[in-house]
């Protein structure tokens, strides 16, 4: 059996959905990007914060996306 085997399928179609992601923070963030990286092509995100340092290591962000707001930076 292929170690990939057993998943087959299993995110298969998931390029038809449209995804909201309410909060890109540390959770969001990291969901935003783990979707995209399986397929997804379709996202609402929502989020009024900016990045800050703080948020450098705990999310999905890098020290070039400091002052652009959250959603930008995930784009």
């Amino acid at each position: 059996m292929s170690i990939t085997a057993r998943h087959e399928g299993l995110f298969k179609g998931v390029d038809d959905y449209t995804f909201h992601i309410l909060g890109c923070g540390a959770i969001g963030s990291s969901a935003s990007i783990q979707l995209a990286r399986m397929g997804a092509a379709y996202f609402h995100l929502y989020d009024r914060d900016i990045v800050e340092d703080v948020n450098i290591g705990v999310s999905q962000y890098m020290h070039q996306d400091i002052g652009k707001t959250k959603v930008d930076a995930l784009k």
